[in-house]
């Protein structure tokens, strides 16, 4: 209480002085807030899948030309799987962008394929129904989807019912398996900052063709295993398949952690930023010292 009168009191005597040590200090303390806060969701929360320091994203580059985080061929996604002994689970998506329509008013979403152990790979599931199965993951068997919890809520309300009912997607109608729950994030390993609306299975097996493709391929490390033991072991794989298919060979396999991923680029700029709002705050504080001060 004693500190408030001495503030008020020093208001009166000197006001301008004060709104400009308050100033000063809104800018400081504001800045740093906000900067913070974008930081903190980049770098810092933690991914909200279970076990998220397990969890890696699969890369192939081109090192020679300078060409790195090329997606993945669904033959090399297949030798990864099937191969790779340091992951207790490799799974793939790649972006697709359906047209909706039918009772809803046409237009195109943003959705994903992915393979049946996507989301068994993160450690989740959906809040409302079932995972797709490995039978629904095979061409001909794929129209069922598995909804974000934002889509269901702007397309059908908070009803219950939803299982069960349909979407027309590209003229094709899919059953509606699941819905995910609301803090569920897709992991974009390519930072896309758009929301994935609805997942379907992949569908596709037998991969003849190799070299650049279109899947992005994550996987859950062995209890057992560091990531350096699956960087060597990636390592040893890339050159089993260059022997095996020598038009591949420029292409390498690379293994980097789930977060670091995600924030992809945008790391160091984030940390230069939040660095220089620090020095913001320092500089608020000074001059707010000298104010008092003089």
């Amino acid at each position: 209480m004693r500190d408030l009168v001495f503030a008020w009191r020093m208001f009166r005597r000197s006001p301008g002085t004060a709104l400009m040590a308050i100033g000063a200090m809104a800018l400081g303390i504001g800045a740093n807030t906000a900067i913070f806060s974008v930081v903190r969701a980049v770098l810092f929360k933690p991914l909200p899948y279970s076990d998220p320091a397990r969890l890696i994203a699969l890369y192939e580059e081109n090192a020679a030309s300078g060409v790195h985080r090329v997606d993945t061929s669904l033959a090399n996604y297949e030798e990864w799987r099937d191969h790779a002994k340091s992951f207790s689970s490799v799974a793939a998506f790649a972006y697709w962008v359906p047209a909706l329509s039918g009772e809803f008013a046409a237009e195109q979403i943003l959705a994903g394929h992915v393979t049946a152990n996507f989301l068994g790979t993160l450690g989740v599931r959906p809040a409302i129904g079932r995972d797709f199965t490995e039978a629904e993951d095979a061409e001909g068997r794929n129209t069922v989807v598995i909804l974000s919890h934002s889509f269901s809520n702007s397309r059908f309300g908070r009803d219950a019912q939803v299982l069960g009912r349909t979407l027309l997607l590209d003229k094709v109608s899919y059953t509606i398996v699941g819905v995910m729950p609301p803090e569920f994030e897709h992991p974009n390993v390519d930072q896309r900052r758009q929301r994935i609306e609805l997942w379907r299975p992949l569908g596709e097996h037998g991969g003849k063709a190799r070299g650049p493709g279109y899947l992005r391929v994550i996987a859950r490390l062995q209890p057992t295993i560091r990531i350096g033991q699956a960087r060597a072991e990636m390592t040893e794989l890339t050159r089993r398949i260059a022997r095996l298919h020598p038009h591949n060979a420029p292409l390498e396999g690379k293994t980097v952690d789930l977060g670091s991923a995600i924030a992809g680029n945008a790391r160091g700029p984030l940390h230069l930023l939040l660095g220089a709002v620090g020095l913001l705050l320092l500089i608020a504080c000074a001059n707010t010292a000298n104010l008092l001060l003089a």
